[in-house]
């Protein structure tokens, strides 16, 4: 008879004896819980770890794709006439159209699949979403010839084929996303984000260079998409049931998906529905101008955007049994976020002017109000959807349907009023920062409301976070305007730049006297130590950090 004994048992042993003796030992019968307790704050502590190393790994691919896009924006803004941007933007509102439901938002309800229920529903789910963007991408490429008729513009019909093949490959993507994110490997996702940039952007400069037309905006689009797809392929190794639908599965998921659909439709709205009113209402030139701006001045915020469905939301899933937890990173997200994403958002605010004189030499002066006005805007719908991120990690699809609901309705109301009332691009930006301002304060109000935080409060603690840090953004954008005015040439933008820059610079460390001081202290905190020390409490909560 075989005596050995396995080995999988031979290592739960330690423990098993450590547990036998400490929980049965005491004489009262008292059971001692401190091995179970300290072993999971192990477990919390190492997740949290792999968190913050995945959300830096996250970040860092993200701060690589704002800075090869903005070199990307540089080189086509020198290249290319607001007409061809505009034609562009209006290819992408046609696209928004056809593609409304994002595959059934799939991925947002893929990284919340628990394990056990991964293996037989993916396939379903790809199939689902596949069947979500034939629906508009069939209708789209069929009628593609009449929309380029009615907008007088031939080059739609092969914009519109590049962006129905991009969309078609979103379903392979999520699947390999999501199975990433179910291993907690961030740092392969970061890369396959990295990949994909290193193909889109730097391809969008040669084609820039090479064709000087529209299609040189969407054609890296479709290669980085497959460089990102043929990574994840490789460091995923799927099986073939990822990919096959299960007749059984079919009916309950689509019942799942009527909220994860719906939310879909509000996403796809917000992100072009401006662009799709406005280009039944403007020509081409003012659309292309308003889009060039709107690129400009989204770049800061998708450092963090990026962040939500692949760090946040699979990282606040494990919180979601626990509400204290969980409200308690509601709270930290809103104020010490809300501050972290203001301070990057309005750097173009505060350095747009000079900064285009610099590059394009006032070719896009046009666009600067529309930067500086929508980096506003921007920052507090930026707020709004990660302070959304506890809901999709909840799987709370109505209360998500209906925040992203209010940020696409008054964004297309704010394009529309814009488009209609002024019809250039600095009155569609006013007006749609307007929406976005009320519909953040709508949405934030009630996902507060939601985890049953006080509403005042936590507002005037998020604005005190950030309004502070406007108004530094806007002071050095005076220095910078007054600096120019008068003058010509890229020369004095370089010393404008500069004058704003540092302006700005100073300013920061002083926003941080005005902040609420619960926030000022976790800023603080997460910054280098030697850092810390030069700033407005920054000793006494470097001696705190290193006792």
């Amino acid at each position: 008879m075989d005596m050995t004994i396995p080995r999988s048992t031979l290592r739960r042993v330690p423990r098993l004896l450590y547990h036998r003796i400490v929980v049965f030992s005491d004489p009262d019968g008292n059971q001692d819980h401190g091995p179970t307790i300290s072993y999971n704050r192990h477990r919390s502590t190492m997740l949290t770890q792999h968190a913050a190393r995945g959300a830096t790994l996250m970040l860092a691919a993200s701060l690589f794709g704002r800075v090869a896009a903005l070199a990307a924006q540089i080189v086509t803004g020198l290249l290319l006439a607001d007409e061809q941007f505009g034609v562009f933007a209006m290819a992408i509102g046609i696209q928004a159209i056809a593609g409304i439901l994002q595959g059934g938002n799939a991925l947002s309800y893929l990284v919340t699949l628990p394990p056990s229920h991964r293996r037989f529903r993916t396939g379903t789910v790809f199939g689902i979403s596949s069947g979500f963007y034939l629906i508009g991408v069939i209708p789209m490429l069929v009628l593609a010839p009449t929309i380029a008729n009615h907008f007088d513009e031939p080059s739609i019909v092969g914009l519109l084929w590049i962006l129905g093949v991009t969309m078609m490959l979103s379903p392979i993507r999520f699947v390999l996303r999501a199975k990433m994110n179910a291993q907690l490997a961030f740092g392969a996702s970061a890369l396959a984000s990295a990949i994909n940039n290193l193909f889109v952007y730097p391809l969008t400069i040669v084609l820039a260079i090479w064709l000087q037309d529209a299609m040189a905006l969407a054609i890296p689009v479709l290669v980085g998409a497959l460089a990102e797809i043929i990574f994840l392929w490789v460091k995923a190794q799927p099986v073939r049931t990822d990919f096959q639908p299960r007749r059984r599965f079919l009916r309950p998921l689509l019942h799942q998906f009527r909220w994860l659909a719906a939310g879909a439709v509000m996403t796809s709205l917000f992100s072009s529905g401006d662009y799709m009113i406005a280009e039944f209402l403007v020509e081409a030139a003012v659309l292309g101008t308003y889009y060039f701006g709107f690129q400009l001045a989204v770049q800061p915020g998708r450092i963090f955007t990026t962040t939500i469905l692949n760090i946040l939301v699979p990282v606040v899933k494990r919180l979601s049994h626990d509400r204290d937890r969980l409200v308690a990173a509601l709270r930290r997200l809103l104020s010490t976020g809300g501050f972290a994403i203001a301070t990057i958002n309005l750097s173009m605010l505060a350095m747009i002017e000079p900064l285009e004189r610099v590059v394009w030499n006032e070719k896009w002066a046009g666009a600067v109000f529309t930067v500086q006005i929508l980096s506003i805007g921007l920052t507090f719908t930026t707020i709004l959807g990660i302070g959304m991120s506890p809901l999709m990690a909840q799987r709370r699809y109505p209360e998500s349907v209906f925040c992203g609901g209010i940020r696409a309705v008054f964004m297309m109301a704010g394009a529309a009023v814009g488009a209609f009332v002024w019809g250039t691009p600095d009155g569609i930006s006013l007006a749609v920062t307007g929406g976005m301002l009320i519909a953040s304060i709508l949405g934030i109000g009630f996902v507060l409301r939601a985890y049953d935080v006080p509403i005042i409060a936590a507002m005037l603690h998020l604005i005190r976070s950030t309004v502070p840090v406007i108004i530094a953004g806007g002071i050095a954008a005076m220095v910078g305007h007054l600096l120019l005015e008068g003058t010509t040439g890229r020369f004095s933008g370089v010393i404008a730049l500069a004058a704003a820059g540092a302006t700005y610079l100073v300013l920061l460390p002083m926003t941080l006297l005005a902040i609420p001081t619960d926030t000022r202290g976790e800023i603080i905190g997460l910054l280098p130590s030697p850092l810390r020390r030069h700033l407005p409490g920054g000793s006494t909560q470097s001696g705190t950090q290193d006792s």
